[in-house]
């Protein structure tokens, strides 16, 4: 495969993924990687250091590029300002892609979110119809539908777009790690004080590279497409955890109540410990009001889009983190 492709975000959990399936298929990779390249330990990529709003390491990094993987953000649940994650999420996807179409780059692919769509109507299926949360209260889903909305506008510029909406991403090679892998990491040190009987569609993160490949070849200019796995409360991913490890690890389950009141001493605690708070009101409204019933139908007849069962994931997962020591 005689192309170069670049990717920003590229130590991320989804970035590092990507990069490990390209490489595979012969892609020459350049990754954009803020501070730290420990995922990229090994391979043989081209790594430039530096932020994505900095227009000359992206000149850079997008000279002789065929196809810009992006996906550099700042995934929040309230513990970051608006108006940092506007920055990196709504200015640093314009920076991003105005440099690479300005460097005659051909094909942009865009890591969006799930949360970036409105929630549809109870009892409606999630699809590609959902109207985009721009209206959101919260950061996250706000910045996200913000630059979703900017980068469709630019439909028929030159450069082919396209967007994929992932649900919870989890999966191997997480070196950061994401809330996600944190999470599983707390739950078998049995660091989690407690649950709630909330939920989430749950995704391989190398199910979305391979859907981000996928896109890149036969994604239409302008779309934008559901990555979605399989939904599964909390109680049920760690009873799934418990079969596969063995081990003893549920926590006590909480209603969402009570989970509420202890957020305020949560955030107190992680302002102290300097961790991150896994629960937070928009963390745990995500949990109580995720979709059960997300189609990822278009992906599937326009780009052949797969999902592996959600305990396959689990499984690789962690033998991964237990062969990292995570």
């Amino acid at each position: 495969m005689n192309m170069t492709v670049s990717v920003t975000g590229a130590n991320g959990l989804v970035g590092s993924n990507l990069i490990r399936l390209l490489l595979t298929k012969g892609y020459k990779v350049k990754a954009l990687v803020h501070q730290h390249a420990k995922a990229l330990e090994g391979l043989t990529v081209e790594i430039f250091k530096g932020d994505m709003l900095d227009k000359a390491v992206l000149t850079r990094l997008f000279t002789d590029t065929d196809v810009v993987f992006h996906a550099a953000a700042i995934i929040s649940i309230g513990e970051y300002s608006y108006q940092t994650v506007y920055r990196a999420n709504v200015e640093g996807t314009q920076t991003v892609f105005s440099t690479a179409k300005k460097l005659g780059v051909k094909t942009f692919v865009h890591f969006s979110s799930i949360h970036a769509l409105s929630p549809p109507a109870t009892g409606m299926p999630c699809t590609e119809d959902c109207s985009l949360a721009t209206d959101s209260r919260y950061s996250y889903e706000k910045t996200k539908a913000l630059a979703q909305a900017w980068l469709q506008q630019q439909k028929g510029n030159g450069m082919k777009i396209v967007i994929l909406n992932p649900t919870a991403i989890v999966g191997p090679h997480d070196y950061k790690p994401s809330f996600i892998g944190e999470l599983l990491g707390n739950v078998l040190r049995k660091k989690l004080p407690a649950i709630v009987n909330g939920g989430y569609n749950w995704v391989d993160v190398r199910d979305v590279a391979e859907a981000a490949l996928l896109a890149a070849e036969k994604g239409v200019d302008g779309d934008h497409y559901l990555v979605s796995g399989y939904w599964l409360s909390l109680p049920e991913l760690i009873g799934l955890m418990e079969k596969i490890t063995g081990l003893n690890v549920m926590p006590p389950v909480i209603p969402f109540w009570l989970a509420r009141v202890g957020v305020p001493f949560l955030k107190l605690w992680s302002k102290i410990t300097g961790s991150r708070p896994l629960y937070t009101r928009e963390s745990l409204q995500i949990l109580q009001n995720s979709s059960k019933n997300i189609v990822p139908e278009k992906a599937r007849a326009v780009l052949g889009y797969t999902a592996r069962p959600t305990e396959q994931t689990l499984r690789d997962t962690l033998e991964w983190m237990r062969e990292n020591s995570f």
